[in-house]
């Protein structure tokens, strides 16, 4: 597999990992299952990780996944929870997508 599929594993899984740990937080009477779930996704997460940083520098996979993470996250909490995603916080969202989009196009690696 490709660098960038590693990194887009880690996103994924790690972002999922993180919105089950919110969900057992929430739904207590799953509390078990949503954290072991979330626990082997952290696990997966870490191994994508590994190997991501076999194909890229580790600031670069950092601030990527990193950001992309953040995104996706604030966004699962406002969809799936309810959370409340203010004008300032879409602002600070849209600007974290904006650096992503810049250090790629940079070539930053």
């Amino acid at each position: 597999m490709s660098g960038h599929t590693y990194l887009i594993l880690t996103i994924c899984s790690n972002s999922s990992a993180a919105v089950l740990m919110k969900a057992a937080s929430t739904y207590t009477d799953h509390r078990i299952p949503l954290s072991v779930s979330s626990i082997c996704l952290y696990i997966l997460a870490l191994l994508f990780w590994s190997r991501s940083l076999e194909h890229f520098g580790v600031g670069f996979a950092t601030s990527i996944t990193t950001s992309a993470m953040i995104v996706i996250t604030n966004l699962a909490g406002t969809y799936i929870f309810g959370e409340q995603l203010t004008q300032q916080k879409l602002f600070y969202l849209v600007l974290i997508i904006i650096g992503v989009i810049g250090m790629q196009r940079s070539g930053i690696s």
